[in-house]
């Protein structure tokens, strides 16, 4: 599986998102976004721009180029998830990845990051307790 394959599951997860309602958003079909997933298919540079753009990160990013998913000029353009990156180790552990789309529904939904940021501390502390009973 490729980087960019990689990336864009990854992608697509946070935000909570089936690959039908993301092929509709970039204008692709549910299953071209899984055969970009599946690595069985890269993009054009259209598809990939456009992609790169509705997630708010550079097409570097995406491509696996760099691990710097923001634009240099942050002036110009703030991504909403890259808070997200703090928590990329929990982001890989499948059971807790549902905690994180609901912090991400919060968050789109205007509520402060600090609140965010406190529930998903509190759930991080949770799960690392349970962790450490379970051994």
């Amino acid at each position: 599986m490729s980087i960019f394959s990689e990336r864009l599951r990854s992608l697509r997860s946070i935000r909570g998102q089936t690959q039908k309602e993301l092929g509709k958003l970039v204008g692709k079909s549910r299953e071209t976004i899984c055969k970009y997933e599946i690595g069985d298919r890269e993009p054009d540079l259209n598809a990939l721009d456009e992609l790169a753009k509705y997630f708010g990160v550079t097409t570097d990013y995406i491509l696996g180029r760099t691990d710097e998913p923001a634009f240099p000029d942050k002036k110009t353009y703030k991504n909403p998830y890259n808070h997200l990156r703090e928590f990329e180790t929990h982001l890989k552990d499948r059971k807790f990845l549902q905690y994180i789309k609901l912090a991400v529904r919060i968050k789109d939904n205007d509520l402060d990051f600090e609140s965010i940021e406190k529930m998903v501390n509190n759930m991080i502390k949770f799960k690392n307790k349970i962790s450490s009973n379970s051994k």
